[in-house]
């Protein structure tokens, strides 16, 4: 994989704002979550494809991991093994949502 560069500022700015629209999401979600078992439920919305899913699932994960790099820093060898498993789990997350094993 290539060395991580140091996050700027700029970027460190993109990441506090796709973790505030997830955040968003997430809370939109659990007052969805509440209002389901009261009268009639909105139709729910078509389920994404495969290719979204993996879409928002990569770029969340991704997201993590930035937001993680961008507050630690591991040296060393613990660097490299860190990069590599985080690979390994991307590559899961792809395998999983090609398989529709991977939903919201």
């Amino acid at each position: 994989g290539e060395a991580s560069t140091p996050v700027n500022m700029a970027e460190q700015e993109d990441l506090d704002a796709l973790l505030d629209s997830a955040l968003e999401d997430f809370q939109e979600e659990a007052q969805h979550q509440d209002g389901a078992s009261g009268g009639e439920a909105p139709a729910a919305p078509p389920a994404p494809t495969a290719e979204e899913m993996q879409r928002d699932a990569v770029g969340k994960f991704s997201a993590l991991l930035a937001i993680f790099q961008s507050d630690i820093e591991l040296s060393g060898p613990y660097a490299a093994e860190f990069t590599a498993l985080a690979d390994q789990q991307m590559d899961v997350i792809k395998r999983a949502c090609q398989d529709g094993a991977c939903a919201h």
